[in-house]
């Protein structure tokens, strides 16, 4: 695999001839840089119906810390060794170091979770059995996952702050040699799965889209905080410039506000749902979610799913049809939890 970096995008009116240029520069007024557009005005001349609000269980809480969050399972971290909690069955010890929080992945009746191995990074497949496929050596900082199908892509980065993927064939259990995509990367990788392979980014890197054999860059929209796979192409999930909240566009659509003007939405996750979204944050000590339309404008009110406290990781959501799981760790006088509330986001129709 190999990162072309001919790919980067440049402005419409360097690609063509002069003649060409000149055209298109009358013709659309120039090559500025599209703005986000605010949805308000839309919204009022033809309001889209709000979905139903998700109807979610009461929250079950597992003594732990660390989680990781997939559907129907989480990971926790508990007196001082890694399980694989199935949120209906038994737990399942993992021979790992560290377990990514956004590295956990369903995959037909098991899931698979990217960690940190004695051995170096790797993928834990875990079913009837527990399997090991290495992805090469050195260390594991923090990593994403995307899976497809037989197919996954892993994104980590390093304590060279190297972004790292490997596509992974997980029904021979085989892995390419990981590709250094940046080396400008702290933390928080994102990554989702498309038919070829995975958009993968991480906080202020450029998006890249990983192939069968090579990665092709492009431009970033934003302070990338979120990515998921949507029915309309890859969501892509950032904060503007100016602050003025979060804001999503799928596939090449126009940037659209996911928030409520003025909500405070720190620390996102984003997972679709049939004909939506799901967007969960935290709001002060409150935990959040919020549905969205296919587009990635709000749909009906948010809701509190539980409180964080000042203390807490980041909300982690995940979906599977109209099923829906959200897990966040809160540490209080009496240690550290984590909390995970399960339920249905019905849809409109």
């Amino acid at each position: 695999m190999k990162v072309d970096g001919r790919a980067r995008a440049r402005p419409l009116c360097a690609t063509f001839g002069l003649f060409w240029a000149a055209l298109l520069f009358v013709a659309l007024g120039g090559c500025s840089e599209e703005k986000p557009r605010d949805p308000a005005a839309e919204r009022s001349v033809s309001p889209r119906p709000a979905a139903p609000a998700c109807e979610l269980d009461e929250a079950e809480i597992h003594p732990g810390s660390s989680p990781a969050l997939a559907a129907g399972a989480i990971v926790l971290r508990q007196e001082g060794a890694y399980r694989l909690l199935p949120l209906e069955g038994e737990a399942r010890p993992l021979d790992a170091r560290w377990i990514s929080p956004r590295g956990l992945a369903r995959h037909g009746d098991g899931w698979i979770a990217l960690a940190s191995t004695s051995e170096g990074p790797a993928l834990l497949t875990v079913g009837a059995e527990v399997g090991t496929i290495a992805l090469g050596s050195g260390a594991l900082v923090d990593g994403a996952l995307a899976v497809q199908g037989d197919r996954a892509v892993a994104a980590w980065t390093d304590d060279t702050r190297a972004l790292r993927v490997a596509r992974v064939d997980l029904a021979r259990k085989l892995a390419t040699a990981p590709v250094v995509l940046d080396d400008t990367v702290q933390r928080r990788p994102l990554a989702a799965p498309t038919p070829e392979g995975a958009i993968v980014t991480a906080p202020g890197a450029p998006l890249y889209d990983v192939g069968q054999s090579s990665a092709n860059r492009r431009r970033a929209p934003g302070l990338v905080v979120g990515l998921a796979s949507t029915e309309g192409g890859t969501a892509v999930l950032h904060r503007s410039p100016d602050r003025t909240g979060l804001w999503l566009s799928v596939g090449d659509a126009p940037a659209v506000l996911a928030t409520e003007a003025g909500a405070r939405a720190a620390s996102p996750s984003l997972a679709a749902l049939p004909g939506g979204m799901l967007l969960a944050y935290r709001s002060g000590a409150d935990v959040v979610i919020q549905r969205l339309h296919p587009n990635g404008e709000p749909s009906g009110a948010p809701q509190v799913a539980g409180m964080a406290g000042d203390r807490a990781s980041a909300p982690l959501v995940a979906t599977e049809g109209e099923r829906v799981w959200i897990a966040w760790e809160s540490t209080g006088e009496d240690g550290t939890k984590v909390h995970v509330r399960a339920g249905t986001c019905p849809s409109s129709s």
